[in-house]
């Protein structure tokens, strides 16, 4: 007879070369798969994946495979996790797949795309005229991307409101409060609206632009005048109180409560 000795033949495929994906920031990624092909006679084992060159991404490898069985082919997901408001641009590293007898270097690639989404809020605000002066709102803008974002706002002076700040820019992850104020001072005596823009100057934000709708409603606090007569009396005299109650709100006074009260600290409605 004849003595055949097929001896261990641990032959290990990897596929692909490189790879070359766009990864947003915030999110889990996932990039690329990673094929394991063992086209030997013999189980492959210690196996193990390592990241080089992305000190601030999270990968993952799924399944996690330590070992392959001759003539088997694996497929391993590649995850990867950016912080949130990572900068925009193309980073470069490798993955090493080793095994007991040998190693595969694969070339990565990511390029983290450019985020300039943004909100403002609240989107609608209301004063009254009165008092003639003071804030109608506080306009939060929040940067929810990964790059800078310019601002512009039109008008500064609207309809009897205004702001002081018509250019400013806000950093990933901050928020710009922008404060809009109101003067009614010989301003008459109705419904005063205002709409503001708030642009986006780069081309790439979302969205392009916000408006804010501003109302400054026709309330202005009645005039009233007292009068005593006498000014100065003696206990148990009688005090006449003259009340004249100016409305200026031009909507009329439906009904006028007064409230006295008296040196032994009691109070009596009218």
């Amino acid at each position: 007879y004849t003595l055949i000795i097929v001896t261990s033949n641990k032959i290990l495929e990897i596929k692909p070369e490189s790879i070359y994906e766009n990864i947003s920031h915030g999110k889990n990624n996932t990039i690329s798969s990673i094929f394991l092909n063992s086209t030997g006679n013999d189980i492959i084992t210690n196996i193990s994946f390592n990241v080089i060159g992305f000190q601030d991404f999270n990968f993952t490898f799924y399944p996690n495979v330590t070992q392959i069985n001759a003539g088997e082919i694996i497929e391993v997901k590649v995850n990867v996790t950016v912080p949130k408001y990572y900068p925009s641009g193309i980073y470069n590293g490798t993955i090493n797949v080793t095994w007991e007898n040998g190693y595969k270097e694969i070339n990565v690639s990511l390029r983290v795309l450019t985020d300039r989404t943004w909100d403002a809020f609240p989107k609608n605000c209301t004063a009254n005229m009165y008092p003639f002066y003071g804030v109608v709102c506080n306009v939060t803008i929040e940067n929810y991307g990964n790059e800078i974002i310019t601002f512009n706002v039109s008008p500064q002076y609207g309809n009897y409101s205004y702001v002081l700040d018509t250019y400013f820019e806000v950093l990933p992850g901050y928020k710009y409060n922008l404060t809009i104020y109101y003067n009614t001072t010989d301003a008459p005596i109705q419904y005063h609206n205002t709409t503001f823009k708030i642009d986006a100057l780069e081309i790439d934000s979302n969205p392009d632009y916000i408006l804010i709708y501003i109302v400054i409603n026709p309330f202005v606090g009645p005039q009233i005048n007292i009068t005593l007569i006498p000014n100065v009396t003696e206990q148990t005299s009688n005090i006449t109180i003259n009340a004249t109650i100016l409305d200026r709100s031009g909507i009329g006074i439906y009904y006028v409560k007064a409230i006295i009260r008296k040196p032994d600290n009691l109070t009596e409605e009218l």
